[in-house]
């Protein structure tokens, strides 16, 4: 495995290793309560999760599928590159960002649902990665519709700052939710 995509594996298993640990943290029981305050059940926010995570496993596959057959070429540069990207902007919860309607979780979403499809959207995106092994995704770029473009790296990394970002919002919740 190229060394970039070694190190963005370990950086997407780290995130979704504390986004587990904030979700035991939730009694199961509590895992549908909406906070008092309003906005979503960590069910919810799981859901959500795994929507964007289904998202990006799909354009960043199509992406990179167009970009191989129009003669993307192998990664040359093996140095880190999550330092050298910001994902300050993701995981900073004072900084509000309202999701599109289609990213929203439905009400009555169910935690067991949720995770399960967390799990299948880890997957696939995990699938394109092996697919794109030792290609140079940097040069396979479009847009988010927050922060602009971002190429292939960019994306992997987004996902994991995207988990962190909501695992200190089922934090959140948790504390909101405890009887």
């Amino acid at each position: 495995m190229h060394p970039r995509f070694e190190e963005l594996s370990a950086h997407l298993h780290a995130t979704r290793a504390a986004l587990k640990t904030a979700v035991d943290a939730v009694p199961i029981a509590a895992r549908r309560h909406v906070p008092p305050a309003g906005g979503w059940s960590v069910a919810g926010v799981v859901h959500h999760l795994s929507v964007v995570e289904s998202v990006v496993a799909k354009v960043l596959g199509a992406q990179i599928e167009a970009s191989r057959a129009g003669g993307l070429g192998p990664e040359r540069e093996t140095g880190p590159v999550l330092p050298t990207i910001d994902g300050g902007w993701v995981v900073d919860r004072e900084r509000k960002i309202a999701a599109p309607k289609n990213l929203e979780p439905p009400v009555d979403v169910t935690f067991e649902a949720a995770w399960a499809g967390l799990e299948q959207s880890r997957a696939a995106l995990l699938q394109v990665a092996r697919e794109a092994d030792g290609l140079a995704i940097g040069e396979v770029v479009f847009p988010h519709p927050v922060a602009g473009p971002l190429n292939g790296y960019e994306w992997l990394a987004f996902v994991g700052h995207h988990e962190t970002r909501h695992a200190a919002q089922i934090r959140e919740i948790a504390a909101a939710v405890r009887p």
